[in-house]
């Protein structure tokens, strides 16, 4: 939500592609990147979907971590909460043809549309860092269990790697030689 993984990565000295829906957190990495001008950060301000288009939508934080941060589309115009304009893109329109070591997902219940938005990508992803500890996911009409993610990601060549860390996060990794060592 405020970068710490991508500031992280850009500091590696890896090129990092970032979506990010709001505009003050949007701020914050911008300004890690500011007095981190060897940073190679493409910073977008838009949200992940399955599909592209624009929406109406609004914020809501949570109580005690301002990263569990969610949008929700707002069909109703005549709903008199405040309403924010929000671009979604897909993940294969934020990676386009860049070269990518590790795609991270964490995004606060989206995940199943990130990754039905990532057809193209996941043939070139060698690495997935995904949260799952949403009960369901939704992407579209279609709502699904972690079961359902799980198996998507195996029917895409991607073996599961535990966060010895922090269990929330799994790995999924091709050529298993590779990935964790």
């Amino acid at each position: 939500n405020i970068g710490s993984c991508s500031v992280h990565m850009a500091s590696l000295g890896f090129p990092v592609a970032l979506a990010e829906p709001v505009v003050e957190h949007i701020n914050t990495i911008k300004g890690s990147a500011a007095i981190n001008p060897y940073f190679h950060m493409d910073i977008q301000h838009v949200g992940i979907a399955y599909e592209a288009r624009k929406i109406r939508a609004n914020f809501g934080h949570g109580g005690r971590n301002w990263g569990a941060t969610e949008f929700h589309e707002v069909t109703n115009v005549n709903d008199s909460a405040e309403l924010d304009e929000l671009q979604l893109k897909t993940v294969d329109q934020i990676i386009a043809g860049r070269k990518v070591s590790l795609l991270k997902v964490d995004c606060e219940g989206c995940e199943w549309a990130a990754l039905k938005g990532a057809k193209r990508s996941l043939k070139r992803v060698p690495m997935i860092k995904i949260e799952l500890v949403q009960p369901e996911y939704e992407a579209g009409n279609e709502t699904v269990h972690i079961k359902e993610i799980l198996e998507f990601l195996y029917a895409h060549n991607f073996d599961l790697y535990v966060d010895h860390w922090n269990e929330q996060h799994l790995y999924f990794g091709k050529q298993a030689n590779d990935v964790l060592e």
